[in-house]
This record gives C-alpha cells, structure tokens and sequence, in this order.
C-alpha cells in the first residue's frame, strides 16, 4: 500500500466592506480553490442553525450559544478597533 501525503493550506479574509473570501491551496500550487460570502451570511446562517426548523425561533437550549456567539463578534470587533487604533498611533510617532 502506498501513502501519499497531500499538503492543504487555508485561508479567509475579510474585505472591508464585510465581504469574504475563503479557500485553500492543494501542495504547492499557485491557483487556490476559492469560495466567496458575506460577513453578514456568515452570521445568518450561523444564527439559523440554532432555529427550531421552519421557524424563526430559537430553541431554548440554544439562547446561551447564541449569547455566546454575540459576545465572540463584538470581541472581534474590539480586537478590530484596538488594531486600529494601535497602527494610527504608531503611523503619528
């Protein structure tokens, strides 16, 4: 039996305007494989995963996750801004 070793590297950025772009490279190729989204779906689809199906409530077992998950994007978001405001000082010194 032969093995072959396959090497994967992903990647996922977020543009400006909250669009995203996801992917990954196969061995040492130039071209990736690419997947485009919103940070906007992202989140609706997250957030419809926890809805009890065909309904737009959230099943109760699933209200501390989504808490969580509000508290996970609003850290992104202070993370974001704390970035921000580091470079602008360090671009004025």
């Amino acid at each position: 039996m032969t093995k072959k070793n396959i090497k994967v590297e992903g990647f996922i950025w977020i543009a400006e305007n909250g669009a995203m772009e996801y992917g990954f490279f196969i061995n040492d190729s130039d071209e990736s494989v690419q997947f485009s989204t919103t940070l906007k779906q992202v989140v609706r689809d997250t957030l419809e995963m926890y809805k009890i199906c065909g309904t737009d409530v959230i099943h109760r077992d699933h209200i501390v996750d989504v808490e969580r998950l509000v508290l996970a994007l609003k850290s992104a978001a202070n993370i974001a801004e704390h970035e921000l405001k580091r470079v602008k000082v360090e671009e004025n010194d």
